[in-house]
């Protein structure tokens, strides 16, 4: 009947895929709670009065497939859609999965698993601090993703220097400089007690298998534990993302919803495949390339990402991936073990990083400049068997000379083009009223490389959405303006913090670049040739000739390094780069404590030594003893995540010697969203008496059951010192009246510190807390 009255072409169409979806219900039938055609019927209605049901099947050929969507509504509302299954959306589903969000469909476009090429390699403190949530990142009772890295990484004499050579087994020529970032003289104030990680040399391509075990175990167990069939489609791989729009439900589902105060707004998510899903929210986790990035400045029209790059040029580079073991046994022989060697010499200016020397796995960084140089071309096996070997033997002897070191397991893997940039999405939430779609990771920043804040800034945007997200899901029905309220603090917070790594991250490349200024090479200057190169008159084949011609007279600089052309000028040169390699600090660094610990949330500060307390701050590392439970040491920093109901867990510290007024803690608990909890942790010093340890109470702080559990539980500080410290340093800066004195400590599930004050104000406290405010009084 419909297709009698309605003979358009589109029409026609759309009715066909909505026959196809009737038959795909009809044989999922079991899984709904009411008739599949009833179901149906109800779409039906909808598309016959909008027909933006079906949207998706007028989209660009190059968007989507449209002959067959048999799969159109098949499956209930997701709770989150994450789009992208990188190290940022593979770790926000362990955060949600551990506070108990189990309708999350996690798409990733690779079917085979990680990538193996190598990427990231540096794990920050802060991250690893992350990765050590046992509800979120466990293997069993005593391993975590952070544990296993521990376990797997190589020792750090392996890559506790950089250093900046001719040629890494150059026999001819000394090393022009090193940096051993481990050395006493390089310790940061304060590094040695910020925390009980330190940082993690370990590829990407390594750690994302770890990830995915962790939640594909996790979603098993999900599935072994609960008889929703639903749960099975945790993971779609080998599919992509090709649109994503904002659409309302249908009027029947809109006045359920509204009864019950909750959003009719919801998203549709259509892949490559012509699935589409629809859910509450949309995280977008899928790299710089990021569709949902591009898509999310203006309603469902593609534009290119906007980010606040101007002053950074854009830089291409290929990444070879190489192995040789005879390699990084010539390296421990010689005791110049590195994680980053910087070689200059006249056939090659680049950068290799040695991802591990006991597997003999290398990566040679070349820049190359497009459009005057081709990728194809300039990164043939051969050609780059070729750049592998110079970048070895430097000015010395080949390494296939008979004379020299012979290395003839040298095997390339592959090569891969990426792009080096410095932006922050300008826009990272769809909108503020009543946000649905979300940025995080690379969709939403990129960083150059130098610091290594790419990867660990992405993982600690989960680490700040997912709790908000857990709570936002389970109020939505009932409070709006607390799901607003929470995503709008992620979209401000993050941004914030990508900002300031975006900054250090393009001051950390310029410090990159003293050293080839050093050496009388000009990066900048490349722009330049790029740019006249390009211009010139003449085919494209002419113009990458006449471009490599004066690139190679230019590496002759280095040629001046050599030890047997004794000059001046290379003397010179030798020795401003060992004055850069000095303890000033004036090239690059491999640890930034106060970036990496020390951010804080808080609107215009800045990161500061992470021992000091703040609000908008993660809460100060103190090793604390647990009193209740055997001795059992935990960090302050452990104190958050999710509780053993997966709740979202906010914590209130205080010490063995304040009055603990119940009423207000009471007060502050009713104030809570549901999923959300609060427990109380008495500090007390082990200086104390056995009978002073229990807290000085209003009326009766301890409850039956309560030891050790969700809502209380008394610890000591084994240093007599460390805690009393941090909290004395704060009240003799910040306290001008009596009610700002650090009574209490409330920190979100994150380990960011929301307030400090007094009991009094706990309850408005916490009903801040937990709609994403810093209370700053």
């Amino acid at each position: 009947t419909f297709i009698k009255q309605n003979s358009s072409p589109e029409k026609r169409n759309a009715m066909t895929a909505a026959r196809s979806a009737v038959a795909a219900f009809l044989s999922r039938g079991r899984r709904r709670n009411h008739h599949p055609f009833c179901y149906f019927m109800s779409e039906y209605r909808q598309f016959s009065s909008s027909s933006s049901l079906f949207s998706h099947a007028s989209t660009r050929d190059d968007e989507v497939t449209t002959g067959n969507v048999t799969d159109a509504f098949q499956d209930k509302t997701k709770d989150v859609v994450i789009v992208g299954g990188g190290p940022t959306g593979i770790a926000l589903h362990a955060l949600l999965s551990s506070f108990d969000v189990k309708n999350v469909l996690l798409i990733e476009r690779y079917s085979n698993g990680p990538s193996k090429h190598p990427k990231a390699h540096f794990i920050n403190r802060r991250t690893m601090e992350i990765l050590r949530d046992r509800n979120a990142f466990g293997f069993g009772e005593k391993t975590t993703v952070a544990s296993r890295v521990r376990e797997e990484m190589s020792d750090v004499v392996n890559w506790r220097h950089f250093r900046y050579v001719t040629g890494i087994l150059d026999e001819k020529n000394e090393e022009l400089g090193s940096v051993d970032h481990f050395a006493t003289e390089r310790m940061e104030v304060g590094e040695t007690t910020a925390s009980t990680e330190g940082v993690a040399h370990f590829p990407q391509h390594r750690l994302m298998p770890m990830l995915w075990e962790n939640a594909l175990e996790k979603a098993k167990k999900r599935r072994e534990n609960d008889d929703d069939d639903d749960d099975d489609d945790a993971f779609v791989r080998g599919d992509e993302v090709v649109r994503v729009e904002r659409v309302m439900r249908s009027r029947s589902e809109k006045s359920s919803s509204s009864s019950r105060g909750g959003s009719n707004n919801r998203c549709r998510v259509t892949l490559k495949s012509g699935k589409v899903f629809e859910a509450k929210y949309v995280v977008a986790c899928d790299g710089a390339s990021s569709v949902v990035a591009r898509t999310l400045n203006s309603g469902g029209i593609e534009t290119k990402k906007k980010g606040n790059n101007k002053s950074f040029p854009t830089q291409t580079l290929g990444n070879i991936h190489f192995v040789s073991r005879s390699l990084a046994k010539r390296i421990k022989e010689k005791s110049n073990e590195a994680m980053l060697y910087f070689v200059f010499n006249k056939n090659i200016v680049g950068v290799v990083v040695a991802h591990d020397l006991r597997e003999g796995e290398f990566a040679l960084q070349l820049p190359y400049h497009a459009p005057v140089q081709d990728f194809k071309e300039m990164f043939t096996k051969k050609k780059c068997e070729m750049f592998v070997r110079n970048a070895i033997c430097g000015g010395g002897i080949d390494v296939g000379d008979k004379n020299g070191v012979t290395l003839d397991d040298i095997e390339v893997l592959d090569v891969k083009s990426w792009t080096m940039d410095a932006t922050v999405a300008n826009v990272v939430i769809d909108e503020e009223r009543a946000p649905r779609i979300i940025l995080a990771g690379d969709a939403m920043h990129a960083f150059p490389p130098a610091g290594g804040f790419g990867m660990n800034t992405g993982i600690q945007d989960a680490h700040n959405l997912a709790w908000k997200l857990a709570i936002a899901i389970q109020n939505e029905r009932d409070d709006d303006a607390l799901s607003s309220s929470l995503l709008n603090s992620y979209a401000n917070e993050r941004k914030k913090i990508a900002s300031e790594n975006k900054t250090l991250s393009v001051s950390n490349y310029e410090r990159v670049l003293e050293i080839p200024r050093a050496l009388g090479l000009e990066p900048r200057a490349l722009d330049a040739l790029v740019f006249a190169s390009n211009a010139l008159p003449v085919p494209q084949a002419l113009k990458s000739f006449a471009f490599e011609k004066i690139l190679s007279a230019g590496r002759m600089q280095t040629v001046l390094l050599e030890n047997d052309k004794k000059n001046p000028l290379g003397e010179y040169r030798r020795e401003a780069v060992k004055r850069l390699c000095g303890t000033s600090g004036e090239t690059l660094k491999l640890k930034f404590l106060n970036e990496e610990l020390g951010f804080s949330y808080a609107k215009g500060v800045k990161a500061t030594n992470p021992n000091v307390l703040a609000v908008g701050k993660r809460i100060p590392h103190c090793a604390l003893i647990n009193a209740d439970e055997g001795g059992g040491t935990i960090s302050t920093i452990d104190l958050g995540g999710s509780n053993s109901n997966f709740e979202c867990q906010f914590f209130a510290i205080t010490s063995s010697s304040v009055n603990v007024d119940e009423d207000a803690l009471e007060e502050a608990r009713k104030m809570l969203p549901k999923g959300a909890a609060l427990k109380l942790v008495v500090v007390s010093s082990s200086s104390d008496k056995k009978d002073e340890k229990q807290p000085k109470t209003t009326t009766t702080t301890k409850k039956k059951g309560d030891n050790g559990g969700d809502n209380y539980a008394i610890y000591t500080d084994p240093s007599n010192a460390a805690w009393t410290s941090i909290l004395e340093e704060y009240n003799a800066k910040n306290t001008s009246r009596a009610d700002d004195v650090a009574e209490v400590i409330l920190c979100r599930p994150d380990a960011h510190v929301a307030f400090v004050g007094s009991f009094a104000h706990l309850p408005n406290a916490a009903r801040d807390a937990t709609r994403g405010h810093l209370i700053v009084r």
